[in-house]
């Protein structure tokens, strides 16, 4: 079962914006779409691992250097 992980939405956000991207744009770039960057966001979902290498691959290509560990939240 694929590894998912909880609450990154504010920090995806505050970087996609800090990268200039609206979500479509980070979405093409992630190869993902629109309405789950959107979910994560807002933390309607918790996104597969896999998926937040991709976003933070894409967040990379578009000049805001950002490594997965950047995204997930520390555990208190």
């Amino acid at each position: 079962m694929p590894v998912q992980v909880p609450y990154i939405g504010r920090r995806l956000k505050n970087r996609r914006m800090r990268a200039g991207l609206t979500q479509q744009e980070l979405a093409d770039r992630a190869d993902t779409t629109q309405t789950t960057v959107a979910r994560i966001e807002r933390d309607a979902v918790e996104p597969e691992v896999t998926t937040i290498r991709k976003l933070a691959k894409a967040l990379s290509a578009a000049g805001l250097h950002t490594t997965p560990a950047d995204l997930i939240p520390e555990e208190d």
